[in-house]
């Protein structure tokens, strides 16, 4: 079974089926294949939906190990997403140290798009009780954001968690 036939399960609802087609597709796929660290967030997804945190946590962490492989830095756009998704996923369960670490990286080397890394590196701190740390990271989510649609966006996701 292909990824997008996957994925056409995973929004029909079959969360099974699309779990099963997706481990079947990153079976086949070399591990130079582009579109594997986006099949591997994908299932994370699914995962995340059936309850399977284990499961959901470790195909977030290949998602980010391959983008960041072929990549070949923790820059690029490819790798601020699957970073973003990890970290995101990792606060919401609760660990938002590990949420920290695992944005670190691109936010050490002057990641594309950092916005996107502020963002939850504003919401981790805030869990952790940093407000004042959180706070500057808010700002500088809002000072990056790429529009002011977005930036309005964010305004609004910050105040409703108590950041503005």
């Amino acid at each position: 079974m292909i990824a997008k036939a996957a994925f056409d399960l995973w929004k029909a609802g079959r969360l099974e089926e699309a779990a099963a087609g997706y481990r079947e597709a990153l079976a086949a796929m070399p591990a130079d294949d582009l579109s594997r660290s986006e099949a591997h967030s994908e299932l994370a997804a699914v995962l995340q939906s059936l309850g399977d945190d284990a499961g959901a946590l470790y195909h977030l962490e290949a998602a980010v190990d391959g983008a960041r492989r072929i990549a070949g830095s923790d820059a690029p756009l490819a790798v601020v997403v699957t970073r973003y998704f990890l970290a995101d996923y990792l606060r919401r369960q609760g660990r938002s140290e590990d949420a920290l670490a695992a944005i670190a990286p691109s936010l050490d080397v002057g990641a594309e798009k950092a916005w996107l890394l502020y963002v939850v590196e504003a919401e981790a701190l805030l869990a952790l009780g940093r407000r004042e740390y959180a706070a500057v990271a808010a700002e500088r989510a809002l000072a990056l954001a790429p529009s002011d649609d977005k930036r309005t966006e964010l305004a609004a996701r910050f105040a409703a968690a108590g950041l503005t």
